[in-house]
């Protein structure tokens, strides 16, 4: 994943490379302001580092020794079944009528895990590709990157552009970002990935609260623990 490129999404997603910091003088109104911005930067420019950093090391692959779906969440369409339990995870079930809904939008199949940590949530949905071209999939993506900035307040596109997850634990094209934003005491970060398969979208999404130290660890659990999850679904042959 690189860097958000002007061209990659729209201006209101764009991130500004180098964020102006005006000079103030100590004891000048308007000084601690100033100074709290720049710790602000310092801090985002820290977590991009980070974030760079550990996206572009190859994660563990965890490979499937068989692959059937006797159990969990079946997806004819795309020939793709999400595990009823994954080592390590909650799983966190779909009503019935949760089901119903999400048919009834791109035929769509989902379902979530909770990770060990830092209240991670991950939720993985199977739906329709309806144009496979790239520029509907550039319009997917932006999409549901908007999809995050709307639903939280304050939210921003740290990161974006293609990566690779390993699906059924073969390294597969990603395309995603990472957003972050604040919601009462707690700072939060999350994984956008969409894997483009011939006629269907598989989109994960792994959410995590910030740590106040250690984010590097952190953010290296968050990952290896989307990594296990992508590996775990089952591509039907």
């Amino acid at each position: 994943m690189s860097a958000v490129e002007e061209s990659s999404l729209p201006a209101s997603y764009r991130v500004a490379a180098n964020p102006s910091i005006e000079r103030t003088s100590p004891g000048k109104p308007g000084a601690a302001s100033h100074v709290k911005r720049y710790k602000s930067m310092r801090g985002r420019l820290a977590f991009l580092a980070i974030c760079s950093l550990l996206v572009s090391i190859p994660g563990t692959v965890f490979s499937q020794v068989t692959c059937s779906c006797m159990e969990g969440s079946l997806d004819d369409s795309g020939q793709l079944c999400l595990p009823s339990a994954i080592d390590g995870f909650q799983t966190r079930p779909v009503l019935d009528e949760r089901r119903a809904v999400l048919r009834g939008y791109r035929n769509s199949v989902g379902g979530g895990y909770i990770g060990p940590t830092h209240r991670l949530a991950i939720t993985v949905y199977f739906y329709d590709r309806e144009v496979p071209d790239e520029v509907s999939d550039a319009k997917e993506v932006r999409a549901a990157l908007a999809e995050i900035l709307r639903s939280h307040k304050g939210a921003r596109v740290e990161m974006g552009g293609k990566g690779s997850l390993p699906l059924a634990g073969n390294p597969t094209e990603a395309h995603g970002g990472v957003l972050t934003w604040r919601e009462g005491s707690n700072d939060y970060a999350s994984f956008l990935w969409l894997i483009p398969r011939t006629s269907r979208w598989i989109k994960i999404r792994g959410t995590y609260v910030r740590p106040l130290g250690g984010e590097a660890e952190a953010m290296r659990i968050v990952i290896e623990s989307i990594h296990k999850v992508v590996s775990s679904i089952c591509v039907l042959r």
